[in-house]
């Protein structure tokens, strides 16, 4: 899935992080992985459908599971020094 703006759908985002979730979980439904989507993705159900067609071994899970883990990193990181920046600006204020 492509993103086109940096502050793009976050709805798609969200559905797109579940639906690949689940696939690194072992869920093979590309159906069942298509309805995870959300707002305006809903709209595009049918080309889900046939995107999240294929095969997927363990070994793709795996490496899957590890990139979804480096991603919820470094969003844990951002969040983290969101919060610091924030609260630096209120001493400095």
């Amino acid at each position: 899935m492509k993103r086109t703006k940096p502050n793009g759908n976050w709805f798609g985002r969200v559905s797109a992080m579940k639906m690949l979730r689940a696939l690194a979980q072992g869920e093979r439904n590309p159906n069942r992985m298509a309805a995870m989507a959300k707002m305006q993705l809903r709209k595009k159900i049918p080309q889900l459908q046939l995107a999240l067609e294929g095969r997927v071994l363990p070994h793709h899970r795996f490496l899957l599971s590890e990139m979804i883990e480096d991603l919820d990193h470094i969003e844990a990181k951002i969040i983290h020094s969101c919060g610091v920046r924030a609260a630096i600006s209120g001493i400095v204020s």
